[in-house]
């Protein structure tokens, strides 16, 4: 900015023009450079509490809490995305659409291990689930647990471009974790998952 301003000054045209033509690249740069963090504050812009309205009913959480510690106790792995203000309509287009009433039997049979959705995730909304055998995408931090399998790295990764609320539950333990803005909240009891 200072050799911008001191050319402009002393009609210096020649380093005015150069240093005009690198802002350009600077400016393409720093949007390659940061784009995970700007995608994210984009992201935060539509971002409302927790759950969002369809939600924030005693009995809807009830029912997803009985279900997914149900499957940890018959040792499924399941990945159920809560869809809230920001659409994951392409994660949706990756997967078989259903567009049925959410149901603990349903659930329950989608995650069965011998049944051909049970690999990649779940999406509901407003109580309804719109989608199974989705692919979420990874997510790329390094500084994460090794021993995180590659469902909790999705949920991650969903979590860090929408402001869906993601539930894993763990084949190997069964333990319940649940990921929202890019954090992860592990081994979590039914009352702390209710919470």
């Amino acid at each position: 900015l200072t050799l911008t301003f001191v050319s402009q000054i002393l009609n210096l045209m020649v380093i005015g023009w150069v240093l005009r033509s690198l802002s350009v690249f600077l400016a393409i740069a720093l949007v390659v450079i940061f784009q995970p963090e700007l995608r994210r504050a984009l992201t935060e812009l539509g971002s409302h509490p927790f759950f969002g309205s369809a939600f924030e009913k005693k009995e809807t959480i009830e029912e997803i809490s009985d279900t997914v510690f149900e499957l940890g106790s018959k040792g499924f792995g399941a990945l159920l995305a809560i869809e809230r203000e920001i659409s994951l309509k392409p994660s949706i287009e990756t997967g078989v659409l259903l567009d049925s009433e959410y149901s603990k039997e349903l659930i329950l049979t989608i995650f069965h291990p011998k049944t051909v959705l049970h690999d990649g995730g779940a999406v509901i909304h407003n109580d309804r689930i719109v989608a199974a055998a989705c692919i979420f995408p990874l997510t790329q931090r390094e500084d994460l647990d090794r021993n995180l399998g590659l469902r909790h790295r999705a949920a991650l990764g969903i979590t860090e471009e929408s402001d869906a609320v993601v539930v894993v539950v763990s084949e190997e333990t069964g333990q319940i974790s649940i990921c929202h803005n890019g954090v992860i909240e592990r081994n979590l009891k039914p009352d702390q998952f209710r919470t």
